[in-house]
């Protein structure tokens, strides 16, 4: 059983949402249960076209697979026979598969379940279980064949893989000969498929990298690599390409990972589209990378700012002025849409004038919410402009004034994930601590603990119109995610917490709506960490929940 933690109501006006309904379920078919190996809900689907909602869960079970071989006696009595399918290992995790099948008013309509062998099988052949000596901590159903392999079970349930939260993304790497890899640097592009696999009887996550275009990358990129520059380089736009930043060696220049830069534009399958060469006189390093917006709300580009070189020594390859910045802005095309040079801040000895947070495209100039320092202690926000030719202006604003809301501590408004709600971005921080604990072995780690969810409310020229701590649980390991929906032009954020699930309007209220299950808890399967389907065509959100009696959950469904 899950014990749920505290969560704090911190915003409770009156809200349009409503629970429709509650519909309790029991997934469980066997009668022994192992508190080591029990059964988890797995997925959820939803049918539009006729609402119905399927729930699957998968129960590893130690056994193994036999093939069923019949043979004759003298007699003429047919006895049943097993022949090794695995050998000897019974180490196998075999997946005992319930799917229940609800209609659009969470009345079940159906129950299926059955084993699903995690390796093909053979036509024309039967299989049936084969149970270890030692014993599985389960009781065994009556029926023990297997007839149905993963392969079949996608083929019969195609709905079940399409609800898997699959994410892909291809990226530049730099491979190098030599014992630290970093002789003879060539790029390569690599697809990686975060997906899911069978795996020990359970819906697991898999990571799956596919080398692309191999030979035009190292041939054409020869001399090229990628580094951690302690800022992410790498953006990918609304059309589907990419483009990242890299760096091409000289070996007759140590420097020249700081004044040697390329910034490339390719697609998903690895297909190199094109490339912009900086090459500034002093050495530079990327201070940021920064997604940027319209008015709208919509992604306009990318924006890439350097200042001096962050690094110790070579007074004499650094730019005299250190308050000097180059920026390079692409648009959503991944072409370059302009590249400038400017000054910022008073102190030309200085170079902590540039901290990007959040930048907004209006009227073909960039408007970066940017803070300022005067030393390492005192900042100010302020409307840092810039356009084609430079720096247009730099404006202060005063935000700071809602630094003292209600348990948010310090004040950063390092925009990363807006939301555009009429009129108004909105933007989250999932707020954790550390903690230090003993493990078994006498030995020290660090744990992170998830304890909030702080919510900004910002205006497009960057005055903060409401930030509070809008949730604040007790610390616990499950993480916070959020999840933005939209019903008619309204917004929402959709957060799953350590007791349920919240639902935020994004307007001028910020009504929270909770949906908290009696003696139940998000699931913890790594497949179902979005633990609901959004039917936006009826603005109905389906919650699903473990029970705190295994095997026993719930749907709760909610209208907007």
């Amino acid at each position: 059983m899950k014990k749920t933690t505290l969560l704090l109501l911190l915003t409770l006006p009156a809200v349009a949402q409503k629970i429709e309904k509650v519909q309790p379920f029991s997934y469980n078919e066997l009668e022994k249960l192992s508190p080591t190996m029990r059964p988890f809900l797995s997925n959820m689907t939803l049918n539009p076209e006729n609402g119905t909602l399927k729930v699957y869960s998968f129960h590893g079970i130690r056994a193994n697979i036999k093939e069923k071989v019949e043979a004759k006696t003298k007699a003429g009595k047919i006895l049943g026979g097993l022949q090794g399918f695995s050998g000897s290992d019974y180490l196998s995790y075999l997946p005992y598969v319930t799917t229940l099948t609800f209609d659009n008013n969470l009345v079940q309509i159906d129950k299926k379940n059955g084993y699903v062998s995690p390796v093909d099988l053979e036509a024309g052949k039967k299989y049936e279980i084969d149970e270890p000596p030692f014993g599985t901590g389960v009781d065994f159903p009556k029926n023990k064949d297997i007839s149905v392999d993963y392969k079949s079970f996608l083929a019969l349930n195609p709905d079940f893989e399409k609800a898997l939260p699959i994410y892909t993304n291809t990226a530049l790497f730099s491979k190098g000969d030599g014992l630290l890899g970093n002789k003879n640097p060539r790029l390569n592009a690599a697809k990686n498929i975060n997906k899911f696999e069978l795996r020990n009887g359970y819906i697991l996550r898999k990571n799956e990298e596919t080398i692309l275009q191999k030979e035009k990358w190292e041939t054409n990129f020869k001399g090229f690599f990628t580094f951690n520059t302690g800022v992410s380089s790498y953006a990918k736009l609304p059309n589907g390409t990419y483009i990242q930043m890299v760096s091409e060696e000289n070996k007759d220049d140590n420097y020249a990972m700081y004044r040697n830069f390329c910034f490339i534009n390719y697609d998903a399958e690895g297909n190199f589209i094109s490339k912009e060469v900086y090459k500034p006189e002093f050495i530079r390093s990327m201070i940021s990378m920064m997604n940027v917006f319209g008015e709208n709300g919509e992604m306009t580009g990318v924006l890439y700012i350097f200042g001096n070189a962050q690094t110790m020594g070579a007074k004499k390859q650094k730019d005299p002025v250190e308050n000097k910045y180059q920026a390079y802005y692409f648009g959503t095309d991944g072409k370059l849409k302009f590249k400038n040079e400017f000054t910022n801040g008073e102190n030309p000895e200085k170079d902590w004038y540039v901290n990007p947070m959040f930048v907004i495209e209006k009227d073909n100039k960039l408007n970066i919410l940017n803070t300022t320092y005067t030393s390492f202690t005192k900042s100010s926000f302020e409307n840092l402009v810039i356009d084609a030719k430079g720096k247009v202006s730099a404006t202060k604003v005063e935000p700071a004034k809602y630094a003292a809301s209600a348990g948010t501590p310090g004040f950063s408004l390092y925009v990363s994930n807006p939301t555009y709600s009429k009129g108004k971005f909105y933007d989250y921080s999932v707020m954790t601590e550390s903690k230090e604990v003993v493990q078994k072995d006498g030995s020290k780690a660090t744990e992170k603990y998830y304890t909030g969810l702080i919510l900004n409310e910002i205006n497009p020229d960057f005055t903060v119109t409401y930030r509070n701590l809008i949730i604040k649980q007790k610390p616990s390991k499950e993480p916070i995610n959020v999840y933005p929906i939209e019903k008619n032009g309204q917004k929402y954020l959709v957060v799953t917490h350590d007791n349920g699930n919240s639902i935020i309007t994004l307007d001028e209220k910020k009504n929270v709506f909770n949906v908290i299950p009696k003696d139940g808890f998000v699931p913890v399967s790594i497949s179902l960490t979005k633990n609901f389907i959004y039917d936006e065509a009826k603005g109905l959100i389906y919650f699903v929940y473990e029970g705190n009696k295994v095997g026993d959950g719930q749907i709760i469904k909610v209208s907007l």
